[in-house]
């Protein structure tokens, strides 16, 4: 998504990001602006269990306006962190369960998911506002993956039954005003795993 703002002095919110910098109109490189825990590393203010974390993410809020998830933790619908890596107990090399071709940076991968036959009753997800001042006459860039997490057996055995994928939306707003949007528009091709 790229963007090039008009006006300065915006706020920007955004949801469901991965990377976020910035590239002025001559190609030289503007000051990035910060997403904080951007790759989802940082779980030091959650209970991990097993591979994943559940609720809140550090540095992110939760985007539930149904409040279909219960605060991010369940019954059927979760947000949280996953580290797709599992290690083998007993010392052979480990497997990526999850998303077999690991995560997009680091260790960890953010997850927003329900298990199979939950159907849909609303969105959640999560979001970052980030307090800075854009520039003007600047074009704006935020790159996200978006992944397709697969059905795998847990650490501690317990099969989580994840197939299907039903959507996505990214969006980047300043000011609280809409600036670009991908709603669900890789839908289909998007295979498990």
């Amino acid at each position: 998504m790229k963007h090039l703002l008009q006006n300065s002095n915006a706020s920007i919110t955004i949801q469901l990001s991965l990377a976020f910098f910035c590239l002025n109109d001559s190609r030289a490189w503007a000051a990035p602006v910060q997403v904080v825990n951007a790759g989802f590393e940082d779980i030091s203010e959650e209970t991990p269990f097993n591979e994943f974390t559940f609720g809140a993410l550090n540095g992110w809020d939760l985007y539930d306006p149904d409040t279909i998830t219960d605060s991010g933790d369940g019954p059927t619908y979760f947000i949280g962190t996953l580290t797709p890596f599992e290690p083998d107990p007993i010392g052979n090399p480990g497997v990526f369960a999850n998303f077999p071709a690991g995560a997009a940076e680091g260790q960890r991968v953010g997850i927003a998911f329900n298990f199979e036959g939950s159907d849909g009753q609303g969105e959640y997800g999560f979001f970052q506002e980030l307090d800075a001042t854009l520039q003007a006459h600047t074009t704006y860039t935020l790159e996200v993956e978006i992944g397709n997490i697969d059905s795998a057996t847990a650490m501690n055995g317990e099969f989580f039954p994840l197939e299907g994928f039903p959507g996505y939306r990214v969006e980047l707003q300043a000011g609280g005003m809409m600036l670009e949007e991908d709603d669900n528009l890789l839908a289909g091709t998007i295979p498990d795993g």
